[in-house]
């Protein structure tokens, strides 16, 4: 497996910039996701890097080797697509061996290689069988054989799981995370899924616009966010316009907010993730820092968790979320239309660039 860079990659279609000066690198032997909204640029990125799109300006190298334009056959490159992709008139055997056989390989060594690759997918028994013969799960599993048995560089894989109900979709995830790293696979994966993404990665790259605007592990993108658009797409609940205090704090509307950084020059937006908000009956108390009375609009139950919408006195534009565990709450403090109060630590705040 090799090491994947990206510097300065760019590619326009007509006058819409869709990867506008992306740079990345992930390590060999690393799970990298590319996340965002649809039209965000990470479908081109990934087409990019395997040769399917040619980039206007910018470097690819794969292990080292500037690959920008070379062909798809030289660069070794194994493929997985949400639609599979396999050939019906084939057997499974014969998909997973189509590309050894394009590369000349066949014989005995083929058929090993072949048996090899669906051991690795659980699928040894179905290699006779057509791809009608076998379930949704079954012929993804496929698919990914037939891009491991080349022994690629680097595994793509573009939203393999979108067509896929919930309960498979879990199932896949967690076979591809137990195989890639048994294998010590390079893999980039696509996906506008941000459970899925943190739930497979060891990295993730939040796109937004053709740009990369944060790149972290799992739990830094979600706890901290680093941009207002970040902070939206994790699902923070609570993105709020602020400016300058008292000494040290914020102030949204009539709310005074303190976080554990240093707000000399505070930003115009910070976030705080609605399960770092607790929810409890109003008590009439004077206003302190990190703390807001409102009313209760209404109470979404999520099975184990619920999700409040409070309207704020101090900022009566403003709704705050707060989510707790369903099986916690204190069932006045939840009833639709009481009068509550939410409040947050310091570290909660979280400050965002622009």
């Amino acid at each position: 497996m090799a090491t994947v860079e990206l510097r300065d990659l760019a590619k326009s279609f007509g006058t819409a910039a869709a990867v506008d000066r992306v740079s990345l690198h992930v390590p060999s032997g690393a799970f990298v996701t590319l996340l965002g909204p649809s039209g965000c640029g990470k479908t081109t990125t990934l087409r990019a890097i395997a040769g399917l799109v040619e980039p206007d300006s910018g470097a690819i190298l794969l292990g080292g080797e500037d690959v920008t334009r070379a062909p798809i056959h030289r660069r070794d490159i194994g493929m997985v697509f949400q639609s599979h992709a396999l050939f019906p008139h084939m057997t499974v055997a014969a998909n997973v061996g189509f590309g050894l056989r394009m590369r000349g390989i066949g014989g005995a060594d083929r058929d090993a290689r072949v048996r090899e690759a669906l051991a690795l997918v659980r699928l040894e028994a179905f290699g006779d069988r057509f791809p009608a013969q076998l379930s949704g799960g079954q012929q993804q599993r496929v698919a990914l054989a037939r891009a491991l048995v080349i022994r690629p560089r680097v595994l793509l894989l573009d939203e393999p799981f979108g067509a896929l109900d919930r309960k498979l979709r879990e199932a896949m995830q967690q076979e591809l995370r137990e195989l890639t790293r048994r294998l010590g696979a390079t893999a980039i994966f696509v996906t506008h899924d941000q459970e899925e993404a943190m739930i497979l990665s060891d990295s993730v790259a939040v796109m937004n616009a053709g740009r990369i605007e944060q790149v972290d592990d799992p739990a830094g993108v979600f706890e901290r966010p680093r941009t207002r658009f970040v902070a939206d797409f994790m699902g923070m609940g609570n993105v709020l316009a602020v400016e300058a205090g008292a000494t040290g704090s914020m102030r949204h509307g009539g709310i005074e907010l303190r976080a554990d950084a240093d707000a000399a020059a505070p930003p115009r937006h910070v976030a705080i993730r609605a399960e770092r908000v607790a929810l409890r009956p109003a008590t009439g108390a004077p206003p302190e820092p990190n703390a807001a009375e409102g009313t209760l609009l209404d109470a979404v139950y999520h099975g184990s968790l619920t999700t409040g919408r409070v309207r704020l006195d101090a900022a009566p534009s403003t709704t705050m979320l707060a989510r707790e565990a369903s099986a916690t709450q204190d069932a006045a403090g939840w009833r639709v239309g009481a009068r509550v109060r939410l409040s947050w630590t310091a570290s909660a705040v979280r400050m965002l660039e622009d």
